[in-house]
């Protein structure tokens, strides 16, 4: 864990290969297998992180890393631009971990993919599940901004308006809140 948390993810990568290979009926597996799985999706090797999170919703179903590991999946179809798997991944989770902590992240994750998708329709009815259902969410303002930003590549410059305001009245003070001022204006243009 020293070299994760110094951010040297390339030697924690190796150093958790070395460990599989000459220990493989170690009790620290599972962590292994997941903690490699997060080193390549922080060093951005997508399908190695994939085969890790994989490996553990295979072997180890029951554990509790089998659902993180399932999350993290939809993350590296997302990063590699595969947005139809990734939307699958994220609902897929959302509908199998329905209590989890991350039902927020993941709803934005899958209205991120059907944005990407151009499926606006779609992407709006994910992303307002974040305020409807989570309204405490930190993901809260950038759904809002979403759903502005859906409606506006729809050709529905009122309602894109209407969202945009909504975000700037509930978070003047959000990093986003310039965007979002900037595309109120593209609104009046069209």
């Amino acid at each position: 864990y020293t070299y994760l948390s110094e951010e040297k993810f390339e030697s924690a990568a190796d150093y958790y290969n070395e460990l599989l290979t000459k220990f493989p009926s170690s009790q620290y597996i599972l962590d292994t297998t997941f903690q490699l799985g997060e080193c390549y999706l922080d060093l951005s090797r997508y399908e190695e992180a994939r085969d890790n999170f994989q490996r553990v919703i295979a072997n180890y179903p029951q554990a509790s890393q089998a659902s993180h590991a399932q999350y993290e999946i939809g993350w590296c179809y997302f990063e590699q631009k595969r947005f139809m798997e990734a939307k699958e991944a994220f609902n897929n989770w959302v509908r199998s971990y329905p209590e989890s902590k991350w039902i927020d992240d993941s709803l934005l994750g899958a209205g991120n993919s059907l944005f990407n998708l151009k499926d606006f329709e779609e992407a709006i009815k994910t992303y307002s599940k974040i305020e409807e259902s989570f309204p405490s969410s930190r993901l809260v303002p950038t759904s809002l901004y979403q759903i502005a930003g859906s409606y506006f590549k729809l050709g529905k410059y009122t309602e894109a308006r209407m969202g945009y305001e909504k975000f700037l009245n509930l978070y003047p003070d959000d990093p986003m809140a310039a965007y979002a001022q900037y595309a109120t204006s593209w609104t009046y243009f069209h």
